[in-house]
């Protein structure tokens, strides 16, 4: 049998307190909330490295993805999702790739504060 009271709940708690950071003013987010925020989380915890650490990331100014190159991908004449998607993931590996991690670094337009 397992002791539930001696097992650790902070990262458990921690897990939804982000969550409801995300969910913004929604304390009490509905299950397909739920579940677009955790997918959402997941994807940014890969995209985006730890600023602090044993690793460094080096400021290179290479190709960026830009408005223009996600308009292609949505709105290519192609009416398969798969195929749109499977751009999209090819141009956000190369991006990871090449280290750029910031909003600012993808997209010109946005300020930075970091």
């Amino acid at each position: 049998y397992v002791l539930t009271g001696k097992m650790c709940q902070d990262p458990l708690e921690k897990f939804f307190g982000m969550i409801r950071q995300a969910a913004g003013p929604n304390d009490h987010p509905t299950t397909p909330t739920f579940l677009h925020l955790y997918k959402i989380l997941s994807v940014y915890s890969v995209l985006k490295p730890p600023k602090y650490g044993n690793c460094t990331v080096n400021i290179t100014d290479t190709p960026r993805i830009t408005l223009a190159d996600l308009h292609t991908i949505f709105h290519d004449k192609t009416t398969e999702r798969f195929e749109k998607i499977s751009k999209l993931k090819t141009k956000l590996d190369q991006l990871i790739c090449d280290g750029l991690w910031e909003p600012c670094d993808i997209f010109p337009s946005i300020e930075c504060d970091s």
